[in-house]
């Protein structure tokens, strides 16, 4: 099951867990599957990406554990950074999602002579893409969060979009991924910690 497959890559040593799957008949509502990567991203600081779902097309409600707060919620976007039609789009309570676009149309993935489409193609382009920029910065390991940070600000998001309050584009999240400007990110971010426990409210 789910709980005992995640502890054994934790404990393991895996630092970025890859959910290619969501539910047979999803909700659109936070479930448990999603509060549990919630938990051990907060506890194990493990980033976990998961696929939304192709039911955009039908009932379009975005899967567990892809609700979770914590979680690079992956959906599959065009070249030009709209969501695909079958990427699942919408979420009846818990975080806007998804947090993040990747190409997962007719995607050579497992052989040059078969294409592959979905948001779980989606969603393993998004780790992989991750998992370089572990590579390259290793201080970024344990820090799920600082990825997260690094993916929603680097993203290729139209002009067009009609956002939500959060920022986020309806049904594109931050937008479309940019491997480049992730990697670059790196460089240019400041991570500030608040230490003294006041609001974030601006004191003048």
């Amino acid at each position: 099951n789910i709980v005992e497959e995640i502890e054994w890559l934790i404990s393991s040593g895996c630092n970025i867990i890859n959910m290619s799957y969501g539910e047979v008949n999803p909700t659109g509502r936070y479930a448990s599957s999603s509060a549990l990567c919630d938990y051990y991203a907060y506890e194990y600081w493990v980033t976990f990406v998961a696929a939304v779902g192709n039911l955009g097309n039908s009932v379009n409600y975005v899967s567990n554990p892809a609700l979770g707060y914590n979680v690079v919620s992956v959906g599959s976007g065009t070249y030009i950074g709209t969501a695909e039609g079958f990427s699942s789009k919408l979420e009846v309570d818990g975080p806007p999602k998804p947090t993040i676009l990747a190409r997962g149309s007719n995607i050579a993935c497992f052989s040059l002579n078969v294409m592959n489409t979905g948001t779980s193609v989606s969603c393993a382009v998004t780790t992989g893409i991750i998992a370089l920029l572990l590579e390259k910065y290793n201080a970024m390991t344990y820090r799920p969060d600082q990825i997260i940070a690094m993916l929603v600000c680097s993203a290729y998001q139209r002009l067009d979009f009609n956002l939500l309050s959060c920022g986020f584009a309806e049904g594109a999240g931050a937008g479309l991924i940019r491997y480049d400007n992730f990697q670059n990110q790196y460089s240019k971010y400041q991570y500030i910690i608040n230490r003294n426990g006041e609001s974030g409210t601006e004191h003048k």
